[in-house]
């Protein structure tokens, strides 16, 4: 499978399905069994996608494993704090890399044994990324099988080590990385020592799109920061070949308890407009169909993420006139005492649009 993945930033495993089978129905029922079959098997598809949301928000709950194991002692993070995965691809991750979701990730030997030493005897367990690129890791999987890896976007310095890992159980046989970003592109590639996985500078609005036509264009939270979300779908649905698939996951609403998080919320919204995105590009999408998928996110985890974000876009917001440094900085103390302080006490409300959109 060949594919384009928007950077910033996802559809789930059995929408994915859903959406070939619902073709693959009415192809079928519309050559040998005319409007009538056609009509059993829509009621069929709408009964799979009924059961795939309910499986989906399952899943949903297994993302508090994924983003908080623990174990890694001292300073260093755990491997599941570096990866940012797409829901309902939780279970696939923990499956895959099992307890190495625990294991703190260190640079090189000595660090490791510094951090097992620390540990004593609770023990701990620590992952080397040394750099190098798994033998025979990169042979292509069964035709027609999306790569998990397709589905988990590292941190920038962990990149290398998470595609290494899962190649060695997915084996993709290509993946590019498109981001407007050429600093990060650099970073990519450098940590990247996979042949199967490339990365390329490109504006995703101009096209052609590199490497197309492509079995799959997939965007997660992209939209939202560019203009005309809707007409370039349309233009995506051309780089696609007959049978592929844009996949699709765009902010529908945000709801955040008073306080820091409602204030960075706004400072956010009145960003992406000024520069001519729209934060909510769910509703903009509706028309070409998806659902929403209500997520609940810890406060604590909602605050270490935007603090990241904040670091990101401050001068920015500071060069547009929408904040003062004072209250900037004032948004990045409260973010930081959220970080530190007790988890389940209060949770940020996101409902995202993830659809399908065959080309």
């Amino acid at each position: 499978m060949g594919g384009v993945v928007g950077g910033r930033g996802a559809g789930k495993a059995a929408e994915g399905i859903i959406a070939k089978a619902v073709k693959d129905l009415f192809r079928v029922a519309e050559k040998d069994a005319g409007k009538a079959a056609a009509r059993d098997a829509e009621r069929a598809a709408e009964a799979a996608r009924a059961a795939a949301a309910r499986v989906g928000a399952e899943l949903a709950a297994v993302n508090q494993f994924v983003r908080g194991a623990a174990g890694a002692p001292g300073e260093a993070r755990p491997l599941a704090e570096r990866l940012h995965v797409d829901q309902g691809y939780e279970l696939a991750l923990a499956a895959v890399l099992g307890p190495r979701l625990t294991a703190a990730v260190v640079s090189d030997l000595a660090a490791g044994e510094r951090l097992l030493d620390a540990a004593g005897r609770d023990g701990a367990s620590a992952l080397i990324d040394t750099g190098a690129a798994s033998p025979g890791a990169h042979a292509a999987g069964p035709p027609g099988a999306e790569p998990l890896a397709s589905r988990v976007r590292p941190e920038p310095e962990v990149a290398g080590l998470a595609t290494r890992l899962l190649a060695e159980v997915c084996r993709p046989r290509r993946t590019l990385g498109v981001d407007g970003s050429a600093r990060y592109v650099e970073l990519a590639r450098a940590t990247t020592a996979d042949p199967a996985v490339g990365f390329v500078h490109h504006d995703v609005t101009r096209l052609p799109l590199p490497e197309a036509p492509v079995d799959v264009v997939y965007a997660r939270l992209l939209l939202a920061h560019l203009p005309d979300p809707t007409g370039l779908v349309e233009r995506w649905r051309s780089q696609l070949r007959p049978d592929g698939v844009a996949v699709l996951d765009e902010v529908e609403s945000i709801e955040a308890p008073p306080g820091v998080l409602r204030d960075y919320e706004d400072l956010v919204v009145a960003l992406v407009a000024a520069e001519g995105g729209p934060m909510y590009a769910g509703p903009l999408l509706a028309p070409l169909g998806g659902e929403g998928v209500e997520v609940l996110v810890d406060a604590a985890v909602a605050a270490r993420m935007y603090g990241m974000n904040l670091t990101t876009w401050r001068d920015r917001a500071l060069a547009l006139g929408l904040a003062s440094p004072d209250h900037l900085d004032e948004v990045a103390a409260g973010l930081e005492r959220l970080v530190d302080g007790p988890r389940g006490r209060q949770a940020v409300r996101w409902v995202l649009r993830q659809l399908v959109v065959p080309a």
